[in-house]
């Protein structure tokens, strides 16, 4: 009888390959899966840092401002699928005068006529939405015009739901 348990034993160890777990591997997927609570600021400081990546992968794509090749970019179709991100080009007729994003337009308008440098911009759009915005700017001549916009609308729960704690730790 003993001997049939020594035997299965070594079998079990032979079979298993006796490899050791990777503890720092494991730890590190536990954490992320941790329930966290998050603030308002820390959603804030996600959102930019997610937006300007989006922004800034759009704009290596050398797709022109208005060209419809834009609406069909893959990771624009990925973002607006698996994320819920809405990407848009917008000129000024496009934009609703009494919105938020209206005023964005005119502050970067603003900044230009007076030589301000323009950077993008995160605005909170009611309680379920943030957007970030990079302005299109063109130079005509020696003059820059600003041609446009780019907007990309984040959900917060998609936002919310892809945060990790690495993410809150940065």
């Amino acid at each position: 009888m003993r001997l049939i348990i020594v035997f299965f034993t070594a079998l079990i160890l032979y079979k298993c390959g006796n490899k050791p777990v990777d503890r720092n591997a494991f730890k590190s997927e536990m954490e992320d899966r941790e329930v966290m609570r998050v603030t308002q600021g820390q959603i804030n400081g996600y959102a930019f840092k997610k937006g300007k990546m989006v922004l800034d992968s759009l704009q290596k794509s050398n797709i022109p401002f208005g060209d419809t090749q834009f609406s069909s970019i893959p990771f624009k179709l990925w973002l607006e699928k698996e994320m819920n991100f809405k990407i848009n080009q917008l000129i000024k007729q496009q934009i609703d005068t009494n919105s938020k994003l209206y005023i964005v337009y005119q502050a970067y308008q603003y900044n230009m006529s007076n030589n301000i440098a323009n950077e993008d911009n995160l605005q909170k759009i009611g309680e379920d939405k943030l957007i970030i915005t990079r302005p299109i700017i063109e130079n005509i001549g020696n003059k820059p015009t600003l041609k446009g916009l780019i907007v990309v609308e984040m959900p917060k729960k998609e936002l919310i739901k892809k945060m990790t704690i690495k993410d809150l730790k940065e």
